[in-house]
């Protein structure tokens, strides 16, 4: 099953830029404060999002945001952009 989300260009500067503050930014396993606070907000994104079976069909989506505040990150549902549908 698939959920989908999406983050604008200026969300994924800024989740780089918080990566960037770790030594193994593509490490998920990473235990660094920047990457325990994502998986930490990672947790409860559902947010209702139908899931697909297949990566082919046109799927909802829903708009994350990137929080940072003293170096951790946070994603977070995006309220005002809300769900979308795949076009």
């Amino acid at each position: 099953m698939y959920w989908w989300y999406a983050i604008s260009p200026p969300d994924v500067l800024r989740l780089r830029g918080l990566l960037d503050q770790c030594g193994h930014a593509r490490d998920a396993r990473c235990n660094c404060s920047v990457h325990t606070s994502l998986r930490k907000s990672i947790r409860s994104l559902w947010a209702g999002i139908r899931h697909s079976y297949t990566s082919n069909q046109k799927a909802q989506f829903a708009w994350l945001s990137v929080n940072s505040q003293n170096g951790e990150g946070e994603l977070l549902l995006d309220v005002q952009r809300g769900i979308a549908h795949a076009r």
